[in-house]
């Protein structure tokens, strides 16, 4: 089985969840909460409390868009989202990182000397940070025990109990017949109108 078709089988899991998933009351909006988690936050430059919260909703907003308008169904729509689900996990980004430039891996391996660059052992492997770009600075060594990445078949990580709950939580947002939280909503989601009220509102 291919990788691209490896992260399909990623989406599935979560396509899967939907029809089990409960309907969840929408959360009272709160102009001092983080949209996405609702933990409290005072920022007055992202809604969200976190970059993993901004991506958490980036995805169940532009999945949703995708059920609606029926380019879920698309493969190559499939890879895409099934990839970015398992990196919201915390699996990494396997995929991208196959395609990792030989030439980049040696500028990455030259940089740290060989050497992992979280824990100083002999580095096997180079990984992508998160950014989805595979130049050298976005990319760094490391050894089996810092790798973040995980193999799409990795079921001791897809299984464990943290990432159960992501899923239960994607599935009851992803699926819900209205949108559990408004920055889920693809058609009324409006961070720049959140933020003026947020600000607005004396914080």
């Amino acid at each position: 089985m291919s990788l691209e078709d490896q992260a399909r089988c990623v989406l599935t899991v979560l396509l899967n969840r939907i029809g089990n998933s409960e309907q969840t009351e929408i959360p009272l909006e709160s102009l001092h909460r983080c949209p996405n988690c609702d933990k409290a936050t005072e920022s007055l430059a992202s809604p969200y409390c976190s970059e993993t919260c901004r991506d958490q909703a980036a995805f169940v907003r532009q999945f949703r868009a995708a059920l609606a308008a029926g380019t879920i169904l698309t493969p190559e729509k499939q890879v895409v989202f099934g990839e970015r689900l398992w990196w919201l996990l915390g699996g990494g980004l396997p995929l991208r990182e196959s395609r990792i430039p030989e030439s980049a891996k040696r500028q990455v391996a030259k940089r740290s000397d060989g050497k992992c660059e979280t824990c100083g052992a002999p580095m096997t492997t180079v990984e992508n940070v998160g950014s989805g770009c595979n130049r050298p600075l976005h990319l760094r060594a490391a050894c089996p025990r810092c790798a973040k990445t995980k193999s799409y078949r990795d079921l001791e990580f897809s299984q464990s109990p943290q990432v159960a709950k992501l899923l239960v939580s994607f599935a009851n947002r992803v699926g819900a017949s209205t949108p559990i939280r408004q920055c889920d909503d693809p058609d009324a989601w409006d961070w720049r109108a959140f933020m003026a009220k947020r600000r607005n509102s004396g914080m």
